[in-house]
């Protein structure tokens, strides 16, 4: 790989398929995005980058586009002006335009190498936001920051209805994951010393614990256990690992957990490959990745065994 910006690189050789199959089935962590560039504007402005899609989308006779721009690094170009501009002139060829939820994305992405056009296939892009770059909206009833964290998660790994589902929120307070997944229709059961934030109090279906997670594993009755376990809390990765490895137990037979983990920046890589051999001693992962919300973190997805005997399989990855 050759590093173009420090969020931005480029592999030469392999088409698309074979990188999005790399990342999908090795757990490739710190990439978010994938474009298949198909031309370089050197010198660019607005009115050349333009020109280029509307070339790249002609050539291939593409009649329906997601249409994305983003800078990588600084750049004297607005991706927003850039995105604009190309838009009419494919809607001049009478291409549908969109920002999103297409066969095919069109990425814009401006860089100190030049503007490189994209044409990559919904489906290998690994997120539909320009770059991987996922806006959410500020909700009014939003409690914490956190809470973007787990809602672009769930734009990625959709969980499952949570009506009639319980879920286990670790290190809750001040209860910003609590309200995503109530807003999903799970039961919660909030465990933290802190307090929970007062809109959450008269929730019949939130369940507050005042308690450590080490003391409501160990004490707690939870009954069959929970659908899912989340854990956003500051911890080393391996302590957090630990953690969720303990709570194995608490997890239905085929139950899914999701936790951050605070990897050191002076050895990600290594942080990331420990924390998924320990959770590979209690559960599956099926999803770890660096995302736009959480910079300096790790999300990790994996689930319980669902397996005969009801036992956790030995993974290591």
């Amino acid at each position: 790989m050759t590093i173009l910006e420090p969020e931005l690189g480029a592999i030469a050789g392999p088409d698309v398929a074979a990188v999005a199959d790399a990342c999908a089935s090795s757990q490739v962590t710190f990439v978010r995005h994938l474009a298949a560039s198909v031309a370089t504007v050197t010198e660019p402005d607005v009115v050349a980058v333009a020109e280029a899609a509307r070339r790249a989308v002609g050539e291939r006779g593409l009649r329906s586009v997601a249409l994305q721009a983003w800078r990588a690094g600084d750049h004297d170009l607005a991706a927003e002006d850039v995105r604009a501009a190309a838009a009419r002139h494919l809607a001049d060829d009478g291409v549908d335009v969109r920002r999103s939820g297409c066969a095919v994305n069109v990425g814009l992405c401006l860089a100190a190498s030049g503007a490189h056009v994209c044409v990559t296939p919904a489906h290998l892009a690994l997120s539909d936001w320009p770059g991987g770059r996922i806006r959410l909206a500020r909700r009014a009833e939003r409690i914490s920051r956190s809470e973007f964290k787990l809602e672009e998660l769930f734009t990625l790994v959709p969980p499952p209805d949570g009506r009639g589902r319980r879920a286990l929120d670790l290190g809750a307070s001040p209860g910003g994951w609590t309200r995503v997944l109530r807003a999903r229709g799970f039961e919660v059961w909030a465990v933290d010393t802190g307090a929970l934030h007062p809109s959450l109090a008269s929730d019949p279906l939130v369940r507050p614990f005042a308690k450590t997670a080490g003391r409501f594993l160990a004490e707690t009755d939870v009954g069959e256990g929970f659908d899912v376990i989340v854990n956003d809390m500051r911890m080393v990765p391996a302590t957090s690992c630990d953690l969720m490895v303990a709570a194995a137990r608490r997890v239905v037979p085929g139950g899914t957990i999701v936790v951050t983990l605070k990897v050191d920046s002076r050895s990600p890589v290594r942080d990331v490959r420990r924390s998924l051999g320990s959770l590979g001693r209690a559960y599956e992962v099926v999803f770890a990745r660096q995302l736009f919300h959480n910079r300096n973190e790790v999300t990790v997805v994996a689930q319980r065994p669902s397996d005969a005997a009801g036992q956790p399989r030995i993974t290591t990855r």
